[in-house]
């Protein structure tokens, strides 16, 4: 089944389910294509901001590349891992974990160039990333661990290359608190 194509309403309910599949790996895919979706969206607010319009060549190319991102988050909606092996789980989730590490970077670039009405985006942005992050984290641990039965060396490999990407969260907390700080 072709998840990305479900509505949301049809998403959840499959994922409600009990069935295999969809599973977390789709839902944090998913929660990674919304979180830079929301970036996408920060650029395409009102362009009045004297701020953004000066930086509008360098915002199209953030565009493009959050454009594409949007579309590899979605592709791995039903990509899955539930049928893989622990190794090949890892791999796919860690692939994820450092998309989300590069949607993170790019949502970080559209704060500090986009308009300033966009801002709440770019922090709801950053959550949604922050969340796709430690789902897939859960999956290399939980897979780690079972790989760990059979090869302890390759799956602490997985584990510190999780944990390496999971430092990201203090990005998070960073253009989190930089976003909040400007309301409160």
């Amino acid at each position: 089944m072709e998840y990305s194509q479900l509505t949301c309403r049809q998403f959840v309910e499959e994922l409600a389910s009990g069935s295999a599949a969809p599973g977390g790996e789709d839902a944090a895919a998913l929660i990674g294509a919304i979180g830079t979706a929301l970036g996408n969206m920060a650029m395409n607010m009102p362009k009045s901001d004297k701020k953004y319009s000066e930086a509008l060549s360098d915002l199209a190319s953030l565009k493009n590349i959050a454009n594409e991102m949007q579309e590899n988050f979605l592709g791995r909606v039903g990509a899955g891992g539930r049928e893989q092996n622990p190794n090949d789980r890892c791999d796919t989730m860690l692939t994820l974990m450092k998309a989300c590490c590069s949607a993170v970077d790019l949502l970080k670039s559209i704060a500090a160039k986009g308009p300033a009405i966009a801002l709440p985006n770019v922090g709801y942005g950053v959550i949604c990333c922050r969340a796709a992050l430690q789902m897939a984290s859960l999956v290399v641990f939980s897979s780690a661990a079972e790989l760990a039965l059979s090869d302890r060396k390759t799956a602490a490999g997985y584990t510190n290359r999780a944990n390496d990407l999971l430092s990201y969260t203090a990005r998070v907390d960073e253009i989190y608190v930089g976003v909040l700080g400007r309301y409160v």
